[in-house]
């Protein structure tokens, strides 16, 4: 049994285990062990719940406490796994680059458009279209960024993204199940995130907390959009370990807050 509680990383739409390549190798440097589970086969949420706990269960155990961190589509899963009573296996929860609303009405045009280019095989124009709102205004024009990018969606292929949009279009709001957390809560967030907005995670912080005595934090990162594992990838690193160590003090250019109040301290 290790002395650290492993780390579950859940990825997001069209993204990779490269999308955490970074927090993986720090987090292993750092002696966790570190999981990022399959989250291309399911059709909708509560099946992708139900298999990443079995891919757990499979490598920790049926009991084991982890670290659960959640990215996007990944942060959606997570808030399943507390509607299907499993929040006991938290040690502590990461709600990353999310938010706790159902799929919006509106969005339903622009996925069946990107799900059309995927059943055309089109999966690198469908992530020049995706582009421009997964990173902050100041990453557009960064090449590498695009390119690394791309290569995921590309690498994901036309099943597993429509299987992954099937997925987050299913879901439903988790916004009346934030005042059930009970595990220590991180939400980080780009201070210029298009998807999951700063307002969205205003919002979990204040459902999380409610009346407890600050069981959750927000981390915003500055110059940052929604792919923040790789925009901001040292900052969300050092922010997941001091969150996992309870150890005081933030990275520079993460805004830290723990009431509802909008006020920044920083750190």
């Amino acid at each position: 049994m290790p002395d650290k509680a492993p780390v579950i990383l859940i990825s997001g739409l069209s993204c990779t285990e490269e999308l955490f390549a970074h927090q993986k190798a720090a987090l292993e440097a750092a002696g966790y062990e570190v999981l990022i589970p399959d989250h291309t086969k399911a059709t909708n949420m509560a099946e992708l719940s139900s298999s990443i706990i079995n891919e757990i269960n499979k490598k920790f155990g049926s009991t084991s406490k982890v670290h659960m961190v959640g990215f996007s589509m990944g942060g959606y899963a997570a808030l399943q796994m507390v509607k299907d009573g499993h929040q006991e296996r938290f040690e502590t929860l990461t709600l990353l680059s999310t938010n706790a609303r159902a799929d919006l009405p509106e969005k339903a045009a622009s996925r069946a458009q990107l799900i059309q280019l995927a059943r055309e095989g089109k999966m690198e124009e469908a992530a020049n279209s995706m582009f421009n709102t997964m990173v902050c205004k100041k990453n557009l024009n960064d090449e590498q960024l695009r390119k690394d990018f791309i290569k995921m969606v590309v690498d994901t292929g036309p099943e597993h993204f429509i299987n992954q949009m099937e997925t987050i279009i299913s879901r439903s709001e988790s916004l009346s199940v934030l005042k059930d957390i009970k595990a220590r809560t991180a939400i980080i967030v780009g201070d210029g995130d298009q998807r999951s907005t700063l307002e969205m995670a205003w919002e979990m912080l204040s459902g999380i907390n409610g009346s407890k005595t600050w069981p959750a934090t927000l981390a915003v990162a500055k110059d940052c959009g929604h792919l923040s594992p790789l925009e901001q990838s040292e900052a969300v690193t050092k922010t997941l370990i001091k969150h996992f160590e309870k150890t005081l003090g933030y990275p520079p250019g993460i805004s830290i807050h723990r009431t509802v109040a909008r006020e920044f301290e920083m750190h």
